[in-house]
């Protein structure tokens, strides 16, 4: 009896070390189960398993969710076939049906419908056989890549309006190889300016095909293109297919096509213009006394400038001087003495006046400054007019050494602006007349605009930036924070704001005293200014638990980021506040990238080596390139507040949105949305996958001492 007890007794002892076993291992399992589901969930690929049997499918969780089904559910086969979309079903049931006979796997990227809407998934299927070869089970993964494909849809039509682009160009374009300059690809501009047409380009050389009178002449253009990466404008001479000598200019830069990297160049050929520029410099357009342009050079230059004006929607401005005192030196020491001050005055104004303007001598005292391509808005071209008449005046009221004499003499000036409608070359000169003699009636030595309401508004925005500059330092300008949450309304930065509390006018809006800033220069020391309160803001907050992990956004200017001391000063900054640079990010916009594109990045990487971070501000409303763009080490893009306003109501504002958010996620960068007003906003941002917000609707700009208030109360999405 003892003895089956004991063998009871150890019969209990191994069951128990059984179910502990089997305990172990179902744990295991379900830990193994959960893994794959996070990694399926992570990848975005779904498992499923199809009995033939049975006729059933079984799915995985992340299987469900890419097929918009419920977690657990399971599907026929014929219900598998009913989620292709119609027009694609038969086709795709076809190509099941045939490898299943003759393949053991299946694959095939296509879409199937969910929620009412068409969903892209790569679908890998392998089919297992019973002895006789008939298949008995389908197992199988579904992945995502919907947004793959709409990555790839999005090139592929970029693709497309490039080689629009390339064929309708006015010019002869052409693609060829850079390391022996052989045509891969030409449009048929190319016939019409050089005599040969596309097909006899390709496989071809420009040299084989004769195009450069020497093959020095290339290296030169070669040499210049590798230089800078691109080159505008580059003159030399071509030859025609009939022998003749053409003048081209040719604008090219270096592209990568298919792993190969290319030319891409457009030809124009300015033969005539050269020719007609040639005839127009042997004439005598030229003041013999002073060399100056003369009256008729002048009025030829005014048309162009007109046109230009026009077509390119800038304003030009023109400058009329009469020279206050001339008379009296003239009739007092001889009309010799007269001559070497009107010398001595061209001189000054050439000096005065940008690279590209033109002074003329219309005759006697009277001169003519050309100024094209100033502002498109009226005011702030007028300030430029009034800055380089300002700069006249204090030029043209310095003595004069004529001979022995010390002679002073002072000019009245009148300033009109040109470009706003179409008119012949007379009215400006007119009016830019007129308003000199209002000068002199004011009392000469002085500037005045025929309009007086431009006279007006001139005076006040010279007002505008006296006051500014006398504000800089002191207490009238100020810093705001405007708060940026996440998804789940945590505070995880602000941006900086500047404002100025004017004594008399009250508060001045950024978009006022902005642009001043930037005219007149003074957008440096206030741009210095500010990233060195924001970087002191830091640090003061470094001790507070609750803002010490908070980043802060500075707006930095074209101006002040093309400043060869911009970076110097930055790391300096950070260096004397002891800030941490992860905190600090600077937010640049799209209008950087339309010029000196290598020069951004380039500053861009040494602030970023230095942990500094950076993000694309006002995104979509300027300038866009993907190429720079995948270039830039930007971490983050900000949707633009003029897309954000109207989402809810503009389906195209809404797809910008989207398609920005899918950009950055494409890209690895963060997003942030501009200008969220309302909860409904927020909602379908949300919706969008956009994670970041800044907006009214969780906080207005606040100060800095506001802003741990603001962090005990957020507002959720």
């Amino acid at each position: 009896m003892h003895f089956l007890v004991l063998a009871y007794q150890r019969r209990l002892r191994e069951l128990d070390l059984v179910n502990t076993r089997i305990a172990l291992r179902s744990r295991d399992l379900e830990f193994a189960k959960w893994e794959l589901h996070q990694a399926q969930a992570q990848a975005q690929v779904g498992s499923w398993v199809y009995s033939v049997a049975s006729d059933s499918m079984q799915l995985s969780d992340e299987a469900c969710r890419i097929f918009g089904l419920s977690n657990g559910a399971t599907l026929s086969r014929d219900l598998f076939f009913d989620l292709i979309p119609v027009d694609e079903r038969e086709t795709f049931f076809d190509l099941w049906r045939d490898a299943a006979r003759t393949q053991s796997v299946f694959e095939s990227e296509h879409q199937v419908s969910v929620h009412g809407g068409l969903h892209w998934v790569l679908l890998k299927a392998r089919f297992e056989r019973d002895d006789q070869g008939a298949v008995f089970r389908v197992t199988g993964t579904t992945q995502d890549i919907h947004t793959r494909k709409l990555v790839e849809l999005n090139l592929r039509q970029s693709e497309q309006k490039f080689a629009t682009a390339f064929q309708s160009s006015p010019v002869a374009a052409s693609i060829a190889t850079l390391a022996e300059g052989r045509f891969v690809e030409a449009n048929e501009k190319y016939q019409r300016d050089f005599g040969w047409d596309r097909a006899e380009l390709l496989g071809k050389t420009a040299l084989e095909m004769g195009f450069w009178p020497e093959s020095e002449m290339r290296l030169q253009w070669l040499r210049a293109l590798k230089a800078r990466g691109s080159v505008v404008d580059y003159e030399t001479s071509w030859v025609h297919r009939n022998g003749d000598i053409r003048k081209v200019s040719i604008s090219g830069e270096i592209m990568d096509l298919s792993g190969v990297p290319c030319i891409l160049a457009f030809v124009t050929d300015i033969t005539e213009r050269k020719a007609a520029e040639a005839q127009i410099h042997s004439l005598a357009f030229f003041d013999a006394l002073t060399g100056l342009p003369n009256r008729r050079l002048l009025l030829n230059r005014l048309g162009l400038a007109l046109v230009t004006a026009q077509r390119n929607h800038r304003l030009g401005a023109l400058l009329f001087i009469d020279l206050d005192n001339f008379k009296t030196l003239n009739d007092t020491f001889g009309h010799n003495k007269g001559d070497q001050l009107l010398r001595q005055v061209a001189e000054r104004l050439v000096a005065a006046i940008r690279d590209g303007d033109t002074v003329s001598r219309l005759g006697g005292d009277e001169f003519v400054i050309l100024l094209d391509d100033l502002a498109d808005d009226a005011l702030m071209a007028g300030r430029q007019a009034e800055v380089i008449a300002g700069k006249i005046l204090l030029e043209l009221d310095r003595s004069y050494e004529i001979g022995e004499i010390q002679f002073h003499n002072t000019p009245s000036i009148g300033v009109t602006l040109f470009g706003d409608r179409l008119e012949d070359t007379e009215e400006p000169l007119k009016r830019a007349d007129t308003a000199m003699y209002q000068a002199k009636a004011a009392g000469r030595n002085t500037v005045r605009f025929f309009d007086p309401m431009m006279q007006a508004a001139v005076s006040a925005r010279l007002q505008l930036e006296t006051d500014l500059r006398s504000a800089m330092g002191g207490a009238e300008l100020f810093l705001l924070y405007q708060p940026q949450v996440d998804e789940r309304g945590r505070i995880i930065g602000a941006e900086v704001l500047a404002r100025w509390e004017h004594p008399q006018r009250g508060l001045i809006s950024p978009v006022d005293f902005i642009p001043v800033a930037e005219s007149s220069g003074l957008i440096l020391p206030l741009g210095e200014s500010i990233i060195r309160s924001a970087c002191e803001q830091l640090s003061q907050w470094a001790d507070q638990p609750d803002l010490a992990s908070l980043e802060l956004a500075v707006n930095v200017s074209a101006r002040q980021f093309r400043d060869p001391e911009f970076v110097p000063i930055v790391l300096r900054i950070l260096k004397e506040t002891g800030v941490n640079p992860r905190r600090l990010k600077l937010e640049l916009t799209e209008s950087m990238l339309i010029e000196g594109v290598d020069l951004v990045i380039s500053k861009m990487k040494l602030l970023k080596a230095h942990g500094l971070g950076f993000a694309l501000d006002d995104f979509g409303t300027g300038y866009s390139s993907l190429a720079y763009l995948k270039q830039l080490p930007f971490d983050q893009i900000k949707i633009d507040q003029s897309f954000v306003r109207d989402v809810l109501d503009d389906p195209n504002d809404a797809a910008i949105a989207r398609m920005v958010i899918v950009l950055a996620e494409t890209l690895g960068l963060k997003v942030i949305a501009e200008g969220v007003e309302t909860q409904a906003h927020c909602a379908l941002l949300m919706e969008l996958g956009c994670k970041g917000f800044q907006g009214f609707y969780f906080s207005h700009p606040v100060s800095a001492s506001a802003m741990e208030q603001v962090m005990r109360h957020p507002r959720l999405p």
